[in-house]
């Protein structure tokens, strides 16, 4: 019976090492995950600098080609406007000559 017992406490013994040895392993893994997860959040700080340097100028370029562009769709709005106005100027003239020529047709005038 004492035999049995002191086979159980070296089995029981060499299940201890070997998860002994296995938290071991696994404290490795964890100490090396950590360290990639530290490096990748350092990276990824750096690359969030990146961003807003990149939207900050994307930004600034995007309202200067919004400013280009209202400007000069202002200037096609105003120089439309001009011309129409023109056209309806000239098109009341060719109205009036237009009944000129037709009063005159008729013997009205």
């Amino acid at each position: 019976m004492i035999a049995v017992v002191r086979r159980e406490e070296f089995l029981m013994e060499e299940r201890v090492a070997k998860i002994e040895v296995d938290v071991a392993r696994i404290e490795a893994h964890v100490a090396h995950i950590s360290a990639d997860i530290s490096e990748m959040k350092g990276e990824m700080r750096g690359l969030r600098e990146r961003i807003e340097g990149v939207d900050g100028s994307l930004s600034e370029r995007i309202e200067g080609v919004h400013r280009a562009l209202s400007e000069r769709i202002e200037g096609v709005h105003r120089a439309l406007s001009a011309s129409i106005a023109s056209a309806k100027i000239w098109g009341l003239f060719i109205a009036a000559a237009l009944l000129g020529v037709l009063a005159r047709g008729f013997h009205w005038i």
